[in-house]
């Protein structure tokens, strides 16, 4: 009986000490898919004829479907994080991929800012460091 208590008493420590870490890994992913979503959309404007400008509707249909649905589900678990944290890992994604290098990849993440904070999911940048100024 005691070996069921330590080894749930581990897997409780576990738990709350990894729960954090886990939050960060699973925003991180949710970001990075949404980002990648954005840059192939973008992509698009460079590749369309004179026009058509590009955009969602200038993916296949299939996949500009699936990148909606993509799009909506991920505002939706987005809505559960705080927007200024939001905010703070899309600017640091953002210096990172200007670091390496990517100039396309910080377009997307401008973008993505744009349009999470249009959703109100997101600090626009201005409210965003007034209330780190403070």
């Amino acid at each position: 009986m005691t070996i069921w208590f330590v080894v749930a008493l581990i897997a409780a420590v576990g738990f709350f000490a990894f729960k954090p870490a886990w939050r960060q890994f699973v925003l991180g992913q949710r970001l990075s898919n949404l980002t990648s979503i954005v840059e192939t959309i973008e992509g698009t404007r460079a590749t369309m004829p004179i026009g058509r400008g590009g955009g969602i509707d200038s993916l296949p249909p299939a996949q500009a479907d699936a990148a909606a649905r993509a799009f909506e589900r991920g505002i939706v678990e987005l809505r559960k994080v705080p927007r200024h944290v939001i905010t703070r890992e899309l600017l640091k994604n953002a210096l990172l991929a200007d670091r390496m290098g990517r100039p396309a990849r910080r377009t997307a993440i401008e973008r993505l800012l744009q349009a999470l904070v249009s959703e109100g999911v997101a600090l626009g940048q201005e409210e965003f460091l007034a209330s780190y100024s403070r």
